[in-house]
Parts: C-alpha cells; structure tokens; sequence
C-alpha cells in the first residue's frame, strides 16, 4: 500500500524502500540511510524512535547510533541548585553532548523557542544552536565566550516575543527582531543571541541576573573564585559596592544586581 514518508511528506515509490517507526510512520529508505542506519537494522531501530526523534537525528548532523547511545549518557553534571527547565533537560543533553568540553558544574540550562540552548558554568558561558530555524540544516554552532569577557546578558523582550543577548568586546550587537527574516537581525541566526516566547521570559531573566552577579564578581574579585554569597556586613558592601558605582568601575545594572543578592531579594 502507498505511503508518505514522515520526514518530508512524499509518497514513497514502490521501488524505494521504507521504515516503520515505533508511533506507525514510515520513513524511505534514503532518509533511514541519511541517518546513518543500514536498511538491515531497521527492525532493531525502527522501534526505538518515533518521528519526531528521527527528524532530532536528521537535524544534528549525528548519526542514529551516536544519537541512541547518547541518550543514555549524562553530558554534565548539574549543580545542586542549577536554573533549569526539567521538561527540557534530557533532549538538551542530548544535543549539546557531541561538543560539550567542561567538567564544571552546570549552574544554568535552558533552551530557547527554537533549538537554542544556553549553558552557563563558573567560567564560561555557552549557546549551541542547530535545526533549520537557526540556519544550520546539518550539525550545529557552538558560541562560547569567558565570563570574564562578558559586558552583561539582558533580555529584551516585546508582547509575546523576546530575546535574550550576550554582550562583550568584540562581539556585535543589533536591534534583533523576533520575525526578521535577516540573518543579521534575527537572534535565531545571531550566535550570541536567543530567541524567546513569552513563557520563556521569567526562566532567562532569572539567568540574566545569576549571568550578571558572575561577571560582577569577577571583575570585584578577578584573583579568587566567585563565591554565591557574602558572608560580609551588608551595610558595608552595599557601602563598597556604591563607592564603585559612583566611580565608574561598575554601572547601575551591575549594582543593583547585587544590591539585591545581599539583600536577599
């Protein structure tokens, strides 16, 4: 009997070949090939992936193998309080663990709208982006810039979209348009850029501000390891901290910030 292929929506010749999928869709027979499968696997690991996982592997670049195997891998190690969206967790592990380097903890994880991921340790931050929507139909593109380095991350956001940017030396930064259809403008496309929805504002903000106390901590104390928080005086370093202020060496945005850590707000 004729069918479609699941992937891209063509009938499938007679003469091509195709693939049950665990959830009934068939793929043909070149796509099952694309991903790195030989067609006298397809019993073995039609049954293990749905479509939507079969479209996953198509889109990384990633063989199935390395996929499949992949998923039963931690790609890192999350710290006690890490900022996450539990929902999301897994499948960004999987996508990220192909080029995740560090052995640090793992103190922010979150994806953006699209197949956008920000990942934030002590020192480094990091945002891998693949899939169509972020202009890579095969493998992905890792932006990966010293926290030391960064100016500040904000998000600016709109009535339902938004989109969360890193700022540094050397790195450029435009007005960003969730619907542009410029690779320039679009933060889908822009490598130190997220693009967001509206139910994503609250999760990046919150990373926003845990980005921007490290940054701070680092240019107050660059010779020590960042600590969570000041077992100091209170009065005396938000003292310190608007001395600093009034003198330039820190903004308003950098205050604030940890006029509310040491306030506990």
């Amino acid at each position: 009997m004729a069918c479609t292929c699941g992937v891209d929506g063509i009938k499938i010749g007679s003469f091509t070949g195709k693939v049950e999928l665990s959830d009934g869709i068939w793929v043909c027979v070149p796509h099952w090939k694309q991903a790195g499968f030989s067609t006298l696997e397809a019993t073995k690991y039609g049954q293990q992936l749905t479509i939507d996982r079969f479209k996953e592997i198509l889109e990384s670049g990633r063989s199935g193998k390395e996929y499949l195997t992949s998923e039963n891998k931690t790609s890192f190690q999350l710290s006690t309080n890490a900022l996450i969206q539990p929902n999301e967790i897994g499948k960004l592990q999987i996508a990220i663990a192909r080029d995740w380097e560090s052995n640090e903890e793992v103190l922010i994880a979150l994806k953006g709208a699209f197949k956008e991921y920000l990942i934030v340790t002590r020192s480094y931050l990091y945002i891998f982006k693949s899939g169509f929507m972020t202009g890579h139909f095969v493998g992905q593109n890792r932006f990966k810039m010293p926290i030391a380095n960064i100016t500040n991350v904000e998000v600016d956001t709109h009535l339902l979209t938004g989109y969360f940017e890193v700022a540094a030396g050397g790195v450029q930064n435009l007005p960003r348009n969730y619907w542009s259809t410029d690779s320039k403008t679009d933060p889908a496309k822009s490598p130190n850029t997220i693009s967001l929805n509206s139910n994503l504002f609250d999760d990046f903000r919150k990373a926003s501000d845990l980005i921007n106390e490290l940054i701070m901590d680092i240019k107050l104390s660059p010779s020590t390891s960042v600590q969570s928080f000041s077992k100091l005086d209170t009065p005396d370093e938000l003292r310190k901290y608007k001395s600093l202020l009034d003198d330039g060496i820190i903004n308003e945005q950098e205050f604030n910030a940890k006029k509310k850590q040491l306030l506990g707000l």
